[in-house]
């Protein structure tokens, strides 16, 4: 585990790297939104119930999966036939959410950043938190079933977080103190090449390596 000072460090390089990239602030409420692409269908979810559908479909199954390694049975056994289904259903949630955030590219909607923000955050502290202590448990007994499992979950949220990013201007700045939060569990999750691709997009490419 890396001590309280690499840590601190690594925080000081991803808040400069945050900072220069920063917009100048300008008063006046409309910097707090964003215009992406708006959505006239009204059959289409808002980008806010998206994502807050996408959370709370998640909890339970990371529940299960905390619950599972807390259970004191077979490692083998548990990731072989506990935890493994329960990530490929956690793929399968992941997969339905881009498919839906994807129906919003090419229309018109404001959004409020900072509610968009607060609800990456959420969705992002909810899978590394999980998917970190996972790792840190039984990552090295059974890696070669878990990791490529885990990796799989986490090019879903790059690519998840990508098209998020596209849709709303001004949000990595904004999801800046939740990353900082997560970086004991990233730095968890920084092996085998898992996190190449969400690194860059969280501003902490090169950082962590």
């Amino acid at each position: 585990m890396p001590s309280f000072k690499t840590i601190f460090s690594i925080a000081t390089f991803a808040f400069a790297a945050f900072a220069a990239a920063a917009p100048t602030p300008q008063a006046a409420s409309p910097s707090d939104f964003a215009i992406t692409k708006r959505t006239d269908d009204a059959h289409l979810k808002s980008l806010e119930v998206i994502l807050t559908e996408t959370t709370s479909g998640l909890k339970p199954l990371c529940n299960k999966l905390t619950d599972a390694i807390g259970v004191d049975i077979e490692i083998e056994l548990e990731v072989e036939v506990e935890l493994a289904p329960i990530i490929k259903e956690i793929t399968t949630v992941l997969k339905a959410t881009i498919a839906e955030v994807k129906l919003l590219v090419g229309h018109v909607v404001e959004v409020d950043v900072k509610v968009i923000a607060v609800l990456v955050g959420d969705l992002l502290t909810l899978l590394f938190c999980t998917f970190g202590a996972i790792v840190k448990v039984v990552g090295k007994v059974k890696g070669d079933i878990l990791l490529p499992l885990v990796g799989e979950v986490l090019k879903l949220v790059t690519e998840l977080l990508a098209l998020v990013l596209s849709l709303v201007g001004g949000l990595l700045v904004c999801l800046l103190p939740t990353i900082l939060k997560l970086i004991p569990f990233i730095l968890q999750l920084n092996i085998a090449g898992l996190l190449d691709g969400l690194l860059p997009l969280l501003g902490l490419g090169g950082l962590l390596h």
